[in-house]
């Protein structure tokens, strides 16, 4: 899911406290208001401003001022969806509120829906920032064993990616042990992908260029940043909504994810298009290759995408 925010016009209580613990493990950015506005000039300076993607609404106390309320916020282009929340099914209440511009209607356990719908709000923006392009999933490097060369590799692909179709790129070294792509590369930005996977706000493609180093072949490079693996297992959900932003910002993004042992870059396989698995001619780099083709097919990796690249 990409990063959303989220408006929270719910008093305190137990519902409140429902929404936010299904909220909590999702890459979403919250933020408070009162119901119904004490200043809606305020109000809608601030929607403005913020540009949420949802408004989640106390179903018991929008009844009297949802009409203004949907008017209000469904006024410009980039408008948010109006979804209410009640502690229990209520089809009376369901219907009077559809029926005044509410998207949808949620009861508990808000688990059951509230993050798939969040997910089609997520695909939706990411599609408006792709243009209408097709949203492209990463494509992954990693090493059957260490000395490999899958760093190599993955500079190599990414440049005549770019070369080849001369599209956009991105290569970026989620090697948290100690990545080599920024060395090889000769990028000399400080900031690498965590950067954009814990902004601390909603960003946009543009903000891609301020980070980046744009290497002499025109392939933007973010290299690696130590991380340990409780923090790598903690910011995973960010770190996905970053891969699915950069998968509309650009025509091809590589990885560097080191090798396929580690279990903090095991974690991203699914999320990949497709995985160069890469591994040396004598014996012992083909008998890691081939532990680890085994391993893939009962992760249940398709066989069309993954790939073995014997590195001589």
């Amino acid at each position: 899911m990409y990063y959303l925010v989220i408006g929270l016009m719910i008093p305190g209580g137990r519902l409140r406290f429902l929404v936010t613990a299904c909220l909590y493990s999702l890459p979403v950015r919250v933020f408070s208001e009162s119901l119904p506005p004490v200043n809606w000039m305020e109000f809608l300076e601030r929607l403005h401003r913020l540009r949420p993607d949802a408004l989640l609404v106390d179903a018991s106390r929008w009844s009297e001022v949802l009409p203004d309320l949907a008017a209000a916020v469904k006024s410009g282009d980039d408008t948010p969806a109006l979804l209410a929340v009640h502690s229990r099914e209520d089809s009376a209440l369901r219907s009077q509120l559809m029926g005044a511009g509410a998207d949808d209607f949620l009861t508990p356990p808000f688990e059951a829906r509230l993050p798939s719908l969040l997910e089609r709000l997520s695909e939706a923006r990411l599609q408006r920032l792709a243009g209408g392009r097709k949203l492209r999933r990463p494509l992954g490097v990693m090493a059957a064993k260490g000395g490999s060369g899958a760093t190599t590799v993955a500079c190599h692909l990414a440049i005549a990616l770019r070369q080849i179709t001369e599209g956009a790129v991105l290569l970026a070294d989620l090697d948290w042990q100690g990545g080599m792509v920024g060395f090889l590369m000769k990028s000399q930005t400080p900031y690498s992908f965590w950067d954009v996977a814990h902004p601390g706000q909603r960003i946009g493609c543009g903000y891609w260029k301020a980070i980046v180093a744009t290497h002499p072949t025109g392939v933007d490079v973010l290299p690696s940043a130590e991380r340990s693996a409780s923090r790598w297992e903690l910011e995973l959900p960010r770190l996905r909504s970053a891969l699915r932003l950069a998968g509309a910002c650009y025509d091809w993004v590589v990885l560097d994810l080191g090798g396929i042992w580690n279990k903090e870059s095991r974690l991203l396989i699914g999320e990949l298009e497709g995985l160069c698995l890469v591994a040396t001619a004598d014996a012992m780099g083909l008998y890691q290759a081939r532990r680890a083709i085994q391993d893939l097919r009962q992760q249940r990796l398709d066989r069309e995408r993954h790939h073995l690249i014997l590195n001589q």
